[in-house]
């Protein structure tokens, strides 16, 4: 569609600047909602990660947990 020949285009173009293509293909997925469907199954995966680690046994579960957590928590 319109989307994607939009995409092909700016990949392509050398005639505007790198911070323009970037501003361009940020609007984009703002409108497809690219971050929002992120997140979901960023959060689903997490969830299934915890579920798989909880059944693990062993002292360094809560370290790598933690480490998990902040990693899914921190700020792009």
């Amino acid at each position: 569609g319109k989307t994607k020949s939009d995409l092909n285009s700016l990949i392509g173009n050398t005639t505007i600047s790198s911070k323009e293509k970037v501003e361009r293909v940020k609007k984009i997925y703002e409108t497809l909602g690219v971050e929002e469907f992120a997140n979901k199954q960023m959060a689903l995966y997490f969830s299934n990660a915890k579920k798989s680690l909880a059944s693990i046994k062993a002292p360094e579960k809560d370290i790598l947990l933690a480490l998990a957590e902040d990693l899914i928590n921190r700020e792009a």
